[in-house]
């Protein structure tokens, strides 16, 4: 908002315009009335500005409407007060950021005489206020950290250094008095200033007592908040860090100090630009605060009507009064960005064995705060999830593919997009040949166990194996394969083994993972085979059948086949195998074209590698 200053003409402009950013200047909105060149205006924390002089009559300005109210109020002082200071007093949480007004001297010849307005009152109006020491035209006011107002320079006649104001008055809002601040030693008239500087002290600067004579020598104002009551050096708080430096409105920041425990109070000052006998910028905003070990948890301004956006002096104030050093701060009303997180351990993605552990580490980066905490996912891996820049070991047992992810949030409790990592955790399968093996009691049996790796696993497979017959041993050669080998798993039987059928488990172990594959070994008994009747006499185009029995003794299916069948004659046995012992009906069947005679059929057994036979006699008449 820009009001007043001179037109293209030389009048006084009457017009209020707005400067937007990336859209350039208003329109002219005419306030209707011509203020002074210099019109001392202060934003309220309702978004109004407020008019205070140095014409008697006061106004608001409604930026939202544009348009400017009829007068408010009044000063008491009799005429105007030109080139004389107007403060907004300190907007604390104390006073609920109550705002007040104070206006200083001023006229020509000028007076010491000062006013207050209490601009939350529902009909506000001036009143008088305590008389500084001496009356001042082109004087100036300064805020200091303790919320106290510094008075220096001015004079009573404009422009006159036989009347200099040389004494510096120390104004307390609390108490509505006025304390003696010393006396400043070289004249401050017309273009001078007095700056707060960052270290609590104030420069006075300045002057011109005639037109192109300017003063040059410059005076620094060390407040008694410096001091304590011997004159010493007051120990002062230290701020080591604000966090973070880019404050929004309504936010907690933190402030970093080793007297978080003694300190009272916390004052953002705007720096100032004072010029015509007013500093256009000066704005003390107290702020609300807890305090933790080492830590000062803050609240920023709720808005801009409170605190305008920009940089601002923090102070920290201890329990008897001494301030710090100020830290600057840029309060904000842009919209909080979101942190980034980083993963830099491992660096890229990676392929484990099953067992293997995988170290991680991240990082957290905000470009308007601080990261206030990383939150870890291990999908597939023990521990499942982690905190903390650097979680530690993670170790993955089951083959599989896994994301790892780290978010982080920062001070604001915005939480960043996830950053990732692929875990491979690798695998293998094992595979037999052959599928099975036959075998008598006391010999032996060869298989060829092969190891393939799945997903680049990289580990050795230990053999073992499990289900042997009673009196059988297994030996590998070798007991360790490495991926895409294999290896010799020999089985052998004594005398005692029992005959049977028995599924042997081949199990490969690496770490924690255990890969199996089956195979059969058969041990087969001596079995005897017998038919009944022996002979058996049928006419062509006959029928006839015989008993075959298996005695006790084979572990496994015993074949049955039939050989010396006369042409024009078939057989069939039923059931075609015998289990370890029983019987099966051997049926023949001629057609007439059959020749006669007498036959020897012989009926064999098979069960595995062993074979018994018997003879029958057909006889075709």
């Amino acid at each position: 908002m820009v009001f007043s200053g001179l037109s293209e003409t030389g009048s006084t402009n009457t017009a209020v315009e707005f400067y937007t950013p990336g859209s350039g200047w208003s329109i002219e909105y005419q306030a209707g009335w011509t203020p002074p060149l210099y019109p001392r205006l202060h934003l309220l924390p309702n978004g109004k500005v407020f008019y205070s002089g140095s014409g008697r009559g006061s106004r608001l300005f409604d930026p939202a409407a544009k348009t400017w109210s009829a007068v408010i109020a009044t000063t008491n002082y009799g005429t105007t007060r030109g080139y004389g200071t107007s403060v907004l007093l300190p907007l604390t949480p104390a006073n609920s950021y109550k705002p007040r007004v104070m206006i200083f001297g001023g006229g020509n010849p000028s007076t010491a005489t000062t006013e207050i307005i209490d601009l939350s009152a529902a009909t506000p109006a001036w009143q008088y206020g305590p008389n500084m020491s001496q009356p001042r035209i082109q004087m100036n006011a300064t805020i200091l950290p303790s919320g106290k107002v510094l008075l220096t320079g001015g004079s009573l006649n404009d422009e006159d250094t036989a009347t200099a104001s040389l004494n510096a008055d120390l104004y307390d809002p609390n108490t509505n008095t006025f304390s003696s601040a010393g006396a400043n030693r070289f004249a401050r008239l017309y273009h001078s200033n007095a700056l707060l500087l960052p270290d609590a002290t104030v420069l006075l600067s300045g002057g011109n007592p005639q037109r192109g004579n300017y003063e040059s020598r410059q005076e620094v104002y060390k407040p008694a908040y410096l001091f304590n009551s011997d004159g010493s050096l007051a120990n002062r708080p230290t701020i080591s860090s604000v966090s973070p430096a880019g404050v929004r409105y309504g936010s907690t920041f933190q402030v970093t100090t080793a007297e978080a425990a003694d300190i009272s109070s916390i004052a953002l000052i705007r720096p100032g630009s004072p010029t015509h006998a007013f500093d256009q910028e000066q704005r003390f905003v107290g702020l609300s605060f807890t305090a933790g070990s080492g830590v000062l948890n803050v609240t920023a301004p709720s808005d801009g009507n409170l605190a305008p956006p920009g940089y601002y002096m923090l102070f920290i104030l201890n329990s008897v009064g001494v301030p710090s050093v100020a830290t600057f701060v840029n309060l904000s009303a842009s919209t909080n960005l979101a942190p980034t997180a980083t993963i830099t351990d491992p660096i890229s993605n990676v392929t484990v064995n099953p067992g293997d552990s995988v170290v991680f580490g991240g990082s957290g980066n905000d470009p308007d705060g601080n990261v206030v905490g990383y939150s870890w996912t291990f999908a597939g891996g023990n521990p499942g999830a982690g905190s903390g820049a650097a979680p530690g070991s993670v170790t993955y047992s089951t083959p599989g593919v896994f994301t790892a992810s780290l978010k982080v949030t920062d001070n604001e409790g915005l939480a960043s997009q996830s950053a990732t990592r692929t875990v491979t955790v690798s695998d293998f399968s094992i595979s037999a040949t052959p599928s099975s093996r036959t075998v008598t009691p006391g010999a032996s049996a060869g298989y060829t166990a092969t190891i393939a790796g799945i997903n680049q696993f990289s580990g050795t497979v230990a053999m073992t194996i499990s289900g042997l017959p009673t009196g059988a041993t297994a030996s590998f050669t070798p007991d360790q394969v490495l991926t895409g080998g294999s290896t010799t798993l020999t089985v052998s039987t004594s005398s005692s083994t029992p005959a049977g059928t028995y599924q042997l488990t081949i199990r490969g172990t690496s770490g924690p993972l255990m890969r199996t594959a089956t195979v059969t070994l058969v041990v087969s008994g001596n079995f005897s085979l017998s038919a009944t009747p022996s002979s058996r006499t049928i006419a062509p185009a006959g029928r006839t059948t015989y008993t075959i029995t298996a005695s006790p003794g084979s572990s496994g299916a015993i074949a049955l086949a039939i050989s010396g069948l006369p042409k024009f004659a078939t057989a069939s046995f039923n059931p075609s195998t015998i289990s370890g012992s029983g019987t099966s009906t051997l049926t023949i069947n001629t057609n007439k074209n059959v020749a006669r005679g007498m036959y020897t059929l012989t009926i064999t057994g098979t069960a595995g590698t062993t074979v018994k036979t018997t003879i029958v006699t057909l006889v075709i008449q």
